[in-house]
């Protein structure tokens, strides 16, 4: 008898087990991708806008000043 440990049921070596393990890897691969282009997002805007802040030609309203921190 064959007791399953797990919820995911990796299929018998056969003609169409590569198919099975191609999704998830696939999957994997595009969750990174896209993991790192929104950390590169958070990055840039993070950059633009602490820049922006501390430019000094920003107006008054958005302009960081020594006694605001």
């Amino acid at each position: 008898m064959v007791t399953q440990t797990s919820s995911f049921v990796v299929p018998a070596a056969g003609a169409n087990s590569a198919a099975f393990l191609i999704i998830p890897v696939l999957a994997l691969v595009v969750a990174l991708i896209v993991a790192g282009f929104f950390i590169r997002f958070l990055v840039v805007v993070t950059k633009y806008y602490k820049d922006r802040m501390t430019s000094p030609h920003a107006p008054e309203t958005t302009r960081r000043t020594d006694a605001a921190r």
